[in-house]
């Protein structure tokens, strides 16, 4: 019996199959990046929360000595004032003393005048009286020589006698005069003299305090001023650790952000490679089945050698390609899990967008790049996928449901038309439009279909892309490919 040779498409899509999926070893690997990323980000986020909570009591200690450094000085000054006024009274009260001591001078000066003068008229009668006693000389003389008032008019007017005493008197007087003053003089001297000394004893005495008050003032603003120093360098010191730590959230986020799309493409990778194995699994069950059906028809044939062949009757129905068709529908679309919905702006999948820049060269498919949100495409995109039929849609824009439809119908050997309603009587597989004609979708069997929405609003952008959703086409006509 020959040996049948397996068919090198069949091998090499159950060697596609054995070699794609992501290795575990490389997802636990990402997976424990992934959990000591996060790990990182949560302790620098703790650690900025922290050095926030240092830098605000910072700020607060900072406040508080400036407020203490302030106050301090503020004491400082108002000792300081303390001590110019007492300066100032002291000054006063010297020059006052200075004043009085000059007025004292002066009172002491015209005192020894008159008393010099008072000696000297002494010394003068004396000396003339002794002289007229002597020399008898005339009175008139006398007179001349003690006064200056002229000899006739005092020989008019006045005896010798007379003359002496009131000349006498008059000496007398203006020593009198000369001795209240100084004594006046003297006493108010002595007065500024109390006055200057109280005054000194008053500011030596505000001196005295205000100094010590001032020196524990001087000595609080330097402590104050050193404190404040102290916080300022603590506020810095905090403001750097804050810099710091946000640096540090900052590279762990980045980090957790990197680890997390090398695990999104890893698991996009993984889906694409899934749904590739998927549909390469399916072409080698179509292939097997094909081989078995080749190797079936010869060993009929050698059977029936020598015999006529009976008449060609109609195409059997094909039972794989329907299911190559929803293998490669499901390969193409998001899962139902995924939950993508109208508008929603979720790309295609890696596999729908590889293969729609596979057939970009043909009608329509370029407008509608990259996620394909038309449903007559999405369909069109699976045909040609498949193999099955690579001349799907006549070349003509695939892009409408009319397009579909009317190409199907005109290869009747290929497609086989029916109306249906409710799921009972179709097979995975299958094209569904509605009666109306507005929409056209794969059934995938139990109750699924794969399709994508159309938007023509905003091209590219609203719409659905191919997913996976619960049948919601109840009724219409269907096609079934039988070629």
């Amino acid at each position: 019996m020959r040996r049948r040779r397996v068919p090198v498409a069949l091998a090499c899509a159950v060697a596609l199959v054995v070699g794609l999926g992501l290795a575990p070893a490389q997802a636990d690997d990402l997976a424990g990046q992934q959990a000591a990323a996060q790990t990182r980000v949560n302790q620098a986020q703790t650690a900025v929360t922290s050095a926030q909570a240092a830098l605000s009591a910072a700020n607060d200690a900072v406040s508080t000595a400036a407020a203490q450094l302030a106050h301090a000085q503020a004491v400082l000054e108002a000792a300081q004032a303390d001590v110019d006024a007492a300066r100032q009274a002291e000054n006063d009260a010297t020059t006052a003393l200075v004043l009085a001591n000059q007025a004292l001078a002066d009172a002491q000066t015209k005192l020894a005048a008159a008393v010099a003068a008072v000696e000297a008229q002494k010394d003068a009668i004396n000396a003339y009286a002794r002289s007229i006693v002597q020399d008898s000389l005339p009175l008139v003389s006398i007179a001349a020589l003690i006064d200056t008032t002229s000899t006739a008019s005092l020989a008019d007017r006045l005896q010798w006698h007379d003359t002496v005493a009131v000349i006498n008197q008059g000496t007398l007087d203006a020593y009198t005069a000369a001795k209240d003053a100084q004594e006046a003089a003297e006493r108010a001297a002595e007065a500024a003299q109390q006055q200057a000394d109280q005054a000194k004893q008053a500011a030596d005495a505000q001196v005295e305090t205000t100094s010590a008050a001032q020196a524990v003032a001087a000595q609080a603003a330097a402590d104050v001023a050193a404190a404040l120093a102290q916080q300022q360098a603590a506020q810095e010191s905090a403001v750097q650790v804050l810099r710091d730590n946000q640096a540090a959230l900052t590279t762990a986020q980045s980090n957790a952000a990197s680890i997390a799309a090398q695990i999104a493409e890893a698991e996009r990778k993984a889906e694409a490679d899934r749904q590739a194995a998927a549909l390469a699994q399916a072409a080698a069950e179509l292939a097997a089945q094909q081989a078995a059906q080749q190797a079936a028809q010869q060993a009929a044939q050698q059977a029936q050698q020598g015999t006529n062949p009976p008449p060609p009757g109609p195409p059997a129905p094909s039972v794989n390609g329907p299911a190559l068709i929803a293998a490669t529908a499901r390969t193409l679309a998001w899962p139902a899990s995924e939950g993508v919905s109208d508008g929603d702006g979720t790309p295609g999948t890696a596999a729908y967008r590889a293969a729609l820049q596979q057939f970009s060269g043909k009608t329509c498919v370029r407008s509608w790049l990259p996620d394909g949100r038309v449903c007559a495409l999405f369909v069109a995109v699976v045909m040609w996928a498949t193999g099955l039929d690579p001349n799907y849609g006549g070349g003509g824009n695939v892009c409408l449901v009319s397009t579909n439809t009317g190409y199907m119908r005109a290869h009747p050997n290929l497609w086989q038309e029916f109306t249906y309603t409710g799921n009972g009587s179709l097979r995975a597989g299958d094209i569904l439009v509605p009666w109306d004609g507005g929409h056209i979708t794969v059934y995938l069997g139990g109750g699924q279909q794969a399709d994508a929405s159309l938007d023509y609003v905003r091209p590219g952008l609203g719409g659905r892309t191919g997913s996976v959703r619960n049948t919601y086409v109840y009724s219409g006509y269907a096609f079934r490919y039988i070629g």
